[in-house]
């Protein structure tokens, strides 16, 4: 409809301006050029509402496209065609998961909040592996420590964001998760096993030259905390 008022504008005009140079000659018809010219007009006025109509046909085009708002993978489909949709139905289409970069969630205990908080002001880097004995590890970064304890367990909720590039992670997996607050070169680490507690506090069994095993003690200055 648009390009054929938009014709017949363009004719009317034609035909107008043909008669408005009749009229400078002398030549025109005032009655046949003032019909032609409400026509023209009238034309005119159709192409502007029909541009209008074009318009709302295309806002109303957009509206019936459901674009997500961020990037992810979607997991199975939710309603199939045929099915019956509203605008403010609380049931999802279809969910995303944001894969690329992935946040990882995880609580410390309570006790460890003055350490973290201490060495937070640096990039506090986060290992996370599948199983305690997987040796291969995805590395990214503390990105968020919540305002509060819960009380409930006596945790702080943590979360690291991780590139994912290779999509190792998945969400609603359980990982184990290394948070790194920082590196002591001078460090002597024992397994936690061989530290064991008595009535005179902490100690590990040496082994002498001669094969004998006496104990000694040793004060913890800290513990690994495993957290799935």
């Amino acid at each position: 409809m648009l390009a054929r008022d938009q014709a017949q504008a363009r004719n009317a005009a034609a035909d107008c301006g043909a008669l408005r140079r009749a009229g400078e000659a002398g030549l025109r018809d005032e009655v046949d050029y003032e019909a032609r010219k409400a026509a023209a007009e009238a034309l005119q006025a159709a192409v502007r509402a029909d541009s209008a109509a074009v318009a709302n046909a295309q806002l109303n085009l957009e509206w019936a496209a459901i674009r997500a708002p961020i990037a992810g993978r979607t997991g199975r489909l939710l309603v199939r065609e045929g099915n019956l949709v509203r605008a403010n139905a609380a049931d999802p289409l279809v969910v995303i998961n944001q894969i690329r970069p992935i946040l990882v969630r995880f609580a410390v205990p309570q006790k460890n909040l003055g350490d973290i908080q201490r060495h937070r002001q640096n990039r506090l880097p986060v290992f996370v592996s599948p199983s305690q004995t997987d040796t291969v590890f995805s590395e990214g970064l503390l990105t968020f420590v919540d305002n509060s304890v819960d009380t409930s367990t006596g945790t702080v909720l943590l979360k690291a964001e991780f590139p994912n590039r290779d999509n190792v992670l998945w969400p609603g997996e359980f990982l184990n998760v290394r948070l790194q607050l920082y590196i002591d070169d001078k460090a002597l680490v024992v397994p936690a096993q061989a530290v064991m507690t008595g009535q005179q506090g902490t100690y590990v069994f040496v082994l002498n030259q001669d094969g004998t095993a006496r104990s000694q003690p040793v004060t913890v200055s800290a513990r690994p905390v495993p957290t799935p």
